[in-house]
């Protein structure tokens, strides 16, 4: 709002001192192009005077002066995969791994005779007592009849195949492995997060609408931006004080020489006092013979 402002002032300025009509010029394209310079001189000199680049940096929330980034992005990134993987596996250490093998030799070791065990049915029955012998068909369990092995749940088959249990191992250390990947994969994520926005923010960067920019680059678009904005608002009353700076008038909407613009005026509407009194830039004084003149005229 506030280069808005000064913007409105500026023109109003101009505007006091000249015609307010920014009508094309009429005039030859050679006039119009050796203008060209001056206009765009003064209207660089303009724009410069309008904007305070420091003001600017702190109304987006940056703090001045601004440096280049310290750090490039590919660089960052590195840093942020390493520091989040070294936080994700602290939390999540590799002894949990040899940890899984261990729980599943406990959890699928074949039973020993004689040994109190404990086996699940399919069906969902469960049966504890000692063990007294196995074989390919069947268990026997105390003084129970004996148990079909085809009737026995997967895990408590397990117990008393060795092929079986050679493959549940492999399942069991598979899906605690996926499982701890996930973990330290989902910490990762939050880390890297958390880490990259420190180290970006640190580095010189900005974030735009989720990419990071570096912030003296980011300003310098914001400023150029800035200076388009203002040379569209200024350019038509900058081209009117350079033209009449430079001999020309607006003669019905035409931009002339003001001798030409007297020719024409001549010729349209003749009088008494030339073609000056038409283009007169300050009123006519009190002379001419006989000081009662003008007193004549009023009454």
């Amino acid at each position: 709002m506030t280069i808005r402002f000064f913007a409105f002032l500026f023109i109003f300025g101009l505007m006091v001192c000249c015609t307010p009509c920014f009508v094309d010029a009429a005039i030859s394209v050679e006039v119009e192009k050796s203008m060209k310079p001056e206009i765009k001189r003064q209207l660089a000199e303009a724009v410069d005077s309008l904007i305070d680049e420091r003001r600017v940096c702190e109304d987006l929330g940056m703090t001045w002066p601004l440096r280049s980034p310290s750090k490039q992005p590919k660089s960052i990134n590195d840093e942020v995969m390493r520091r989040a993987r070294d936080i994700a596996y602290k939390e999540y250490p590799r002894s949990l791994e040899q940890g899984f093998r261990q729980d599943a030799e406990a959890l699928f070791q074949l039973f020993k005779r004689p040994s109190k065990v404990k086996v699940m049915l399919k069906d969902g029955t469960m049966i504890k007592g000692v063990l007294r012998g196995v074989n390919a068909k069947f268990l026997h369990v105390d003084n129970n009849e004996k148990i079909r092995v085809a009737d026995l749940d997967i895990d408590s088959l397990a117990r008393v195949d060795a092929k079986v249990a050679a493959r549940r191992k492999k399942a069991y250390v598979r899906v605690k492995l996926t499982e701890l990947g996930e973990q330290r994969q989902a910490l990762e994520m939050v880390e890297a997060e958390r880490i990259s926005d420190e180290l970006y923010i640190a580095s010189g960067y900005i974030q735009i609408n989720g990419e990071w920019k570096a912030r003296k680059k980011f300003f310098r678009s914001r400023i150029e931006q800035l200076r388009k904005d203002l040379a569209v608002i200024l350019d038509g009353p900058l081209k009117t004080k350079v033209y009449y700076e430079n001999g020309l008038v607006l003669y019905n909407g035409e931009w002339m020489q003001r001798a030409q613009a007297e020719d024409f005026e001549l010729q349209r509407q003749p009088f008494d006092g030339g073609a000056d009194e038409f283009f007169e830039d300050e009123p006519a004084g009190d002379g001419g013979d006989g000081g009662d003149g003008d007193v004549d005229r009023w009454d």
